[in-house]
């Protein structure tokens, strides 16, 4: 990648130029480098190129539209971790919010936007890109320093080379040269070890092993390498050593961890050599090189590794999911197995009630979830809400206040508490609570990651806030408009006024059926909106025709039968009416194709309408009208039974002749119908 610290990206996708004039104003004050591109296709070749904080992308477009810029985006490996936010003016509807999601999308913007709500949105993810880079530089340079350390190594291995029989035979040969042996070992910061080659007693060390060990010069010729090392690995040392005596392998390295005089432990790569000086017995050398800043910086590595893909798991479970209680249950799973914490929980702030309510938690003894709302005023997690910043106490033992949590703390025996705002567009959302039951001070390091995390779970909770929203104000939508169709229906019956609570009854006959059908909610509510608009297209016909008492001459009937078209022309237009068109325009098709306004014939008429067909009619001779009386049921069904195959589907009269009415219930208010099926 080729970005800096000091340089972040955030690449600006719009085919209009004035659009991405005003968002380059509105994130001005990030001071990040904006990359715009104008189109799905130029923005697809940005990122060939660069790595980028936040994609802000447009849905609208011509040739590549949004939905599929991000589809492509996400399906490829180098971009696919890049968040992606829409920002559109036209395509508001719920289906296209959804769709938005389904690609891949963190948000979905809706103009006129607030300008401060978008930069606090994407300054969250410029930090979280921020601290992902400086993870990375921290993991390059420990990385280069290892380089360097095995540089140094191989560079003194020229002294170990010093270790091999021709140079020992020669050291040993003259008291010189042995002062010249002991002179280079001394001078090494590893631990030089002779040991016997039967009894494994120290003979000699150099001062960079009395040094790494505690032990004083005469003290560590009474052990033996064994005795400095886990059981475990001693027993592999030993059978190591039989292999260098008998020359099987010429030489042996290993790491693993010696013991120094006070307990403690050092980890160690050693380096181990059987010699035989000219004319003496062959004895052990060992060479100890302290690798403690090596580990240290191989376990940083790992940790960052670990840090950086809990991130990634995290980003992944919000944009896979809208369910807040999964996301955040991944969060605080990361939370205490990466920053070690012995128990944590979130707090969702209630803007109404200004009280925090518990979400979910890790690593509680008691049932925390039992606790009820909590004043802001009665705790520290409300302080940090109050405060707008994190809330730290070292020892709650000492700490007072905080009442509405008093009796858990004083179960779980907590003593170091961290309470972190959850901010997102300015907003507060609630507060991440981190526990521990011994004193903690924690690394600057660790802190930045809580911070992280905390963007994160702020994040969570708007996208789950932002979805259920758009899901109350959705459902408040449809209620209005079922609300409107229930008026235009009680319109039509009081207009004629030997039809009123035809509308109702057929309604409830037609669900009857659809549900004995097997037909899902979804499709029952196109069919309650259908049928209770099945005669809407009746408001074009003339009083004179609609209430005449007596029969219709035929030039009527040429108007009468004209109100399947008006019905669909005045609900066609409507988006969320369209699948409730069947039963208005299409009830009075007949099987035989005898029927009006199209002569649709057998299967050419939906379902919903061959079932409407047959509730309609019952009705309507079911009751009574001024030139007859209502038919008894008997000769109704006789009727209905006659007609199969002809006027109706007779799979649907079959189906009808096998329902009791009478007993059937079912529910007529859209929020019935839009619970599970298996709920009705």
């Amino acid at each position: 990648m080729k970005n800096t610290l000091s340089q972040v990206n955030i690449l600006l996708v719009d085919d209009r130029p004035a659009n991405l004039l005003a968002l380059e104003a509105v994130l001005e004050p990030l001071k990040c480098n904006l990359v715009k591109a104008n189109s799905g296709e130029e923005a697809l070749k940005c990122l060939l190129d660069l790595d980028y904080a936040i994609i802000l992308l447009d849905v609208q477009m011509p040739g590549m539209d949004g939905f599929e810029t991000a589809t492509l985006i996400k399906g490829r490996a180098k971009s696919c971790h890049i968040p992606i936010i829409f920002v559109t003016a036209i395509n508001k509807e719920e289906r296209f919010i959804f769709q938005g999601y389904a690609s891949g999308a963190v948000d979905y913007i809706t103009k006129p936007f607030d300008p401060a709500v978008l930069l606090a949105k994407i300054s969250i993810f410029v930090d979280l890109f921020t601290f992902a880079q400086q993870n990375q530089k921290q993991a390059k340079e420990l990385l280069q320093a290892e380089r360097r350390r095995q540089t140094e190594r191989r560079l003194d291995e020229r002294m170990r080379s010093r270790l091999d029989q021709h140079h020992l035979r020669e050291l040993a040969s003259s008291e010189e040269r042995l002062r010249e042996f002991k002179s280079t070992v001394d001078a090494t910061l590893d631990g030089v070890f002779i040991f016997d080659a039967h009894d494994l007693n120290f003979s000699y060390t150099n001062h960079g092993g009395v040094g790494q060990l505690g032990y004083g010069p005469e003290e560590i010729l009474t052990l033996t390498p064994l005795d400095l090392l886990p059981e475990v690995d001693a027993a592999l040392l030993r059978k190591k050593l039989d292999s260098l005596r008998d020359g099987t392998i010429p030489s042996y390295t290993f790491q693993t961890v010696q013991r120094r005089k006070d307990g403690s432990e050092i980890p160690v790569e050693l380096f181990l050599q059987f010699v035989t000086p000219q004319g003496k017995e062959g004895r052990f050398v060992a060479v100890a090189r302290d690798i403690s800043e090596r580990v240290m910086a191989e376990a940083r590595i790992e940790q960052q590794f670990h840090r950086l893909t809990a991130l990634r798991d995290i980003d992944m479970a919000i944009t896979s999911s809208l369910d807040l209680r999964v996301t955040l249950n991944v969060l605080l799973d990361q939370v205490t197995s990466q920053l070690q914490v012995d128990a944590a929980d979130v707090l969702l702030l209630n803007p109404h009630t200004q009280s925090l309510e518990f979400a979910t938690s890790r690593g509680f003894h008691s049932q925390v979830s039992n606790i009820e709302a909590i004043r802001l005023s009665e705790s520290h997690a409300g302080r940090a809400v109050l405060e707008r910043k994190l809330v730290y106490i070292p020892n709650l033992t000492e700490e007072p206040g905080a009442p509405a949590r008093a009796p858990v703390f004083a179960k779980e025996d907590f003593v170091t508490y961290y309470g972190v705002p959850l901010i997102a567009k300015g907003q507060i959302r609630g507060v991440l609570e981190i526990f521990q039951r011994s004193s903690h001070t924690e690394s600057a390091e660790w802190m930045e990651f809580l911070n992280a995390l905390a963007g994160q779970a702020a994040i969570a909770i708007d996208n789950a806030t932002l979805f259920d929203d758009l899901q109350r104000s959705n459902s408040e939508l449809m209620q209005a408009y079922d609300t409107t169709i229930e008026g235009w229906s009680r319109a039509l019956d009081l207009r004629d006024k030997e039809t009123e609570g035809h509308t109702l009854r057929v309604t409830r006959m037609a669900m009857i059926m659809a549900r004995a059908n097997g037909l899902s909610s979804s499709e029952m509510v196109h069919i309650r909106r259908g049928a209770l608009l099945h005669d809407i297209g009746k408001m074009g016909i003339p009083d004179s025709i609609l209430l005449k008492p007596g029969p219709l001459t035929e030039e009527e009937w040429v108007i009468m039968r004209q109100h399947p078209f008006y019905a669909f022309e005045l609900l066609s237009p409507i988006a969320y009416l369209r699948p409730a068109l069947d039963i208005p325009y299409c009830h009075h098709e007949k099987w035989d194709g005898s029927g009006y306004p199209r002569q649709l014939k057998g299967e050419q008429i939906p379902l919903s309408a061959r079932l409407f067909a047959i509730a309609d009619v019952w009705d309507a001779l079911k009751s009574d009208r001024p030139y007859r009386k209502g038919w008894p049921d008997e000769k109704i069904r006789a009727h209905i039974l006659d007609g199969s195959g002809t006027h109706f589907d007779p799979a649907a009269v079959e189906l009808f002749m096998g329902l009791d009415m009478e007993s059937s219930s079912i529910p007529l208010e859209l929020d019935q119908l839009l619970v599970p099926e298996t709920e009705l």
